[in-house]
């Protein structure tokens, strides 16, 4: 409810005033002022209106109560997104809104989005929702902003067809010089770093018009020791209980080669649990997992912050898993993934 400063204000002054041991005409004609003013800011629905909102982005009401600091940090998130939109302001400026929500909470800001009547201004790398929210789309691309009418899907299709139009015209240049017997080597430059020559990459068409991009083996090598077999994971009759609170039961589970399976469901209900008992990471009560012949895994955790050791560099953490010590092939990789030199700085803490 402190998203609506005045309503807020109002209330707290209207409490003071309530709570005196005694009324002076001054303090019952100011009364009236803010009863007015909590009026006019729909006041009186507000506790309704904002338990809507907490509900909306997966809060229940047994937690509508509890102080901030007693909530975990996805539900804090949360709060702040709700404290955003609440009182219907005329615009809304949100930076990763879908950060810390599950499906349904997804779901359901796109429908308070839909039917909100303000300006909305929002900073998201969730394609899918920017399709489902946005009119135009404003792209940060070289130090220029370009604004494209349309959903984010239209800026793609845009931008992919300003750029043939380029290359189309260098090819075109280009053969307009070998004819007149000019030779010009042609050499990539990576865009992060203007002056880096990047590896050329294989282009091939991959399912559903994915762009699969094969990198040379002497910069990025990927070596597979012994044939996989067919079965990935399997899970017979997992159990596992936090806290007298049964998480899992009965679970079976048979991932095979080539299976691309998502685990959905509210916050609690235990998916995460699922992952770390598939990886040993948890021991379960009951139940056994089995990974296949030749199977390696990776996992990426919810939160990574205990993973990483306070003070390291990105760099230094990830050169631990290199096993030939070549810290250019980490680079190498690094480079898709980090601006400039961040990849060389320590990592904050989540949240700040």
């Amino acid at each position: 409810m402190m998203g609506n400063a005045p309503l807020w204000t109002a209330l707290k002054e209207r409490n003071e005033i309530c709570n005196a041991s005694e009324f002076t005409d001054a303090m019952m004609e100011r009364l009236g002022e803010l009863e007015v003013l909590i009026a006019d800011e729909n006041g009186y629905m507000a506790e309704i209106e904002a338990a809507d909102i907490l509900r909306g982005i997966g809060i229940e009401d047994a937690r509508h109560t509890d102080l901030m600091s007693t909530l975990p940090t996805d539900f804090k998130f949360r709060v702040l997104l709700a404290q955003a939109v609440f009182g219907n302001p005329e615009a809304l400026l949100l930076d990763e809104p879908t950060n810390h929500m599950d499906l349904e909470s997804i779901h359901w800001l796109e429908g308070f989005l839909h039917a909100y009547e303000g300006t909305l201004i929002v900073i998201s790398h969730d394609r899918h929702f920017l399709n489902a929210v946005c009119t135009h789309i404003a792209d940060i691309d070289y130090d220029t902003i370009i604004l494209y009418p349309g959903i984010y899907d239209d800026m793609v299709e845009s931008k992919m067809q300003s750029r043939q139009s380029i290359e189309n015209e260098t090819a075109t240049k280009q053969e307009d010089r070998a004819a007149a017997g000019v030779c010009l080597p042609l050499r990539r430059r990576s865009a992060r770093h203007p002056g880096a020559v990047t590896p050329e990459r294989d282009r091939a068409s991959g399912p559903h018009g994915v762009e699969k991009v094969q990198y040379p083996a002497a910069l990025y090598p990927i070596e597979q020791t012994k044939p996989a077999g067919r079965e990935v994971v399997v899970a017979k009759g997992l159990c596992k209980s936090f806290d007298g609170r049964e998480i899992l039961k009965g679970v079976n589970l048979d991932i095979l080669r080539g299976d691309r399976v998502a685990i959905i469901g509210g916050n609690g209900v235990g998916k995460t649990t699922l992952l770390r008992c598939l990886i040993g990471d948890l021991t379960p009560e009951a139940g056994a997992v089995r990974w296949g012949h030749g199977m390696t895994w990776g996992y990426y955790p919810q939160n990574a912050e205990d993973e990483v050791a306070h003070g390291q560099t990105a760099l230094e953490w990830l050169m631990q898993f290199e096993p030939t010590g070549d810290q250019q092939i980490v680079r190498g990789l690094m480079d898709g993934c980090f601006q400039r030199d961040d990849g060389l700085k320590p990592p904050r803490p989540v949240g700040r």
